[in-house]
């Protein structure tokens, strides 16, 4: 369904299932900056909002909600780089008459839309913490010595398109340098000029689906129609070694083929 300019509701209405799911994707041009922006969006918005500001007032929400599931996440698509926020609760059949879907709807845009900020910037000490913990777990990913080759390799392959090489971890330079203020303007534009793409699947109606959303009053925004498939052009194969003193050896290969996604031979 076209909620407005930019903003598509898919409703997949099925008996099948026990629960409803539902994601929300904004979705931008992939870009090393805006990737990293997100991973760390993603872990503020996971764990606080205005309404809830600790994960202990989430957690005990999201258990009167008979234990309904919440997460954000980031992905890369192709050329797509993805903010996800996604649910899951039990259907309304279950719940004593209760409509769970609309308050799982009402739920959600508190947490996208009131993120727990003021005066133009996230919480200072929810930011802080949040950075420095991602921060510190990518630095113990290069432990990981076939996780260290993998990267080496993308960056190898990737050389002329880096944003593409960009783990979904975030890049740690990139995080570092990134600013309160700065993290909150960004949040700001991608709410109000990212595609969006809604998708919900379970029993369901999905008339009372669009008016759930049409609640939320979007503001259209102008969508194109982004590339999505990376067609690498043919090079060369290269290769690269580094030395460590390791215990085993590790070789991450890298293979082009002339086939991309919903080709014939796919």
């Amino acid at each position: 369904m076209h909620v407005t300019d930019g903003v598509t509701l898919n409703v997949i209405a099925t008996p099948q299932f026990k629960t409803t799911s539902i994601s929300i994707d904004f979705l931008a041009p992939v870009s090393t900056l805006g990737l990293s922006q997100r991973i760390l969006l993603a872990q503020l918005l996971e764990t606080s909002s205005a309404d809830y500001p600790t994960q202990t007032a989430l957690a005990k929400k999201l258990a009167t909600l008979y234990g309904a599931s919440y997460g954000v996440n980031v992905y890369r698509y192709g050329l797509i780089n993805g903010l996800r926020f996604s649910s899951s609760i039990i259907n309304d059949q279950f719940a004593n008459g209760e409509n769970l879907t609309q308050e799982i709807f009402a739920f959600l845009k508190q947490v996208i839309f009131r993120p727990l900020a003021s005066d133009g910037r996230f919480d200072t000490t929810t930011f802080d913490r949040q950075q420095v913990n991602l921060i510190a777990y990518l630095k113990s990913l290069n432990d990981d010595k076939q996780y260290y080759a993998e990267r080496e390799l993308f960056d190898l392959y990737f050389k002329e398109k880096p944003e593409l090489a960009t783990s979904l971890y975030g890049d740690e330079p990139t995080i570092e340098a990134v600013q309160n203020t700065a993290l909150y303007n960004y949040y700001q534009q991608l709410l109000t000029h990212d595609d969006i793409k809604i998708t919900v699947v379970g029993d369901v109606d999905a008339d009372d689906i669009a008016r759930y959303v049409a609640d939320w009053q979007l503001p259209s925004r102008t969508s194109g129609r982004q590339p999505i498939v990376y067609q690498r052009p043919v090079t060369t194969a290269v290769s690269e070694s580094e030395t460590q003193p390791l215990q085993q050896s590790k070789l991450n290969l890298a293979y082009q083929l002339p086939v991309y996604y919903r080709d014939t031979h796919f």
